[in-house]
């Protein structure tokens, strides 16, 4: 029996290890367009709007405390109840948002009650690979590492299913 939760331990530590791999494979996709500090009181939001077109990363660093996203297309004020997407773990997070999504978007930062305050880095990040294909000038911002994704990517499956068959 102790042997199995040692094997389930070992995955998940290869899980994570690889989807740190796998994240900075991914993004090197991204094109940074803008970044600020805020901070925000226990329980409360920061709001903002996303007007910008296209696939889109916002990229969440708490500093102090623990900051959240939600994102709503319909709602003007998304909280953790009312939302369309979310990231909600402790430290970083980030919600991608597709081209599909109403625009402008509403995203909220939640600063999480525990703490005194939430002082966090928030960065949007656009899809380079969107701007290859709509502006033939941007075409430096292609990658070539379409191929290593699709190893990694498969070996992320593989190892997913071995987590489910260990649990």
């Amino acid at each position: 029996m102790k042997f199995s939760k040692y094997v389930t331990l070992l995955v998940c530590a290869v899980s994570l290890q690889i989807w740190g791999c796998l994240s900075i494979e991914i993004e090197n996709y991204f094109y940074h367009l803008q970044s600020f500090v805020d901070d925000i009181g226990p329980g409360n939001y920061s709001y903002f709007k996303l007007s910008r077109q296209g696939n889109v990363r916002i990229f969440v660093e708490t500093l102090e405390g623990d900051a959240d996203i939600y994102v709503s297309e319909t709602n003007s004020k998304p909280t953790f109840e009312d939302y369309d997407f979310k990231s909600v773990t402790c430290g970083e997070d980030y919600v991608d948002i597709p081209d599909s999504f109403k625009r402008p978007a509403a995203i909220a930062i939640y600063g999480h009650p525990r703490f005194s305050e939430t002082k966090f880095r928030c960065s949007v990040y656009v899809d380079t690979r969107d701007l290859a294909q709509n502006d033939p000038e941007q075409q430096h911002f292609e990658t070539t590492e379409d191929e290593e994704l699709t190893g990694w990517h498969f070996l992320l499956k593989i190892l997913e299913f071995v987590l489910d068959v260990a649990l």
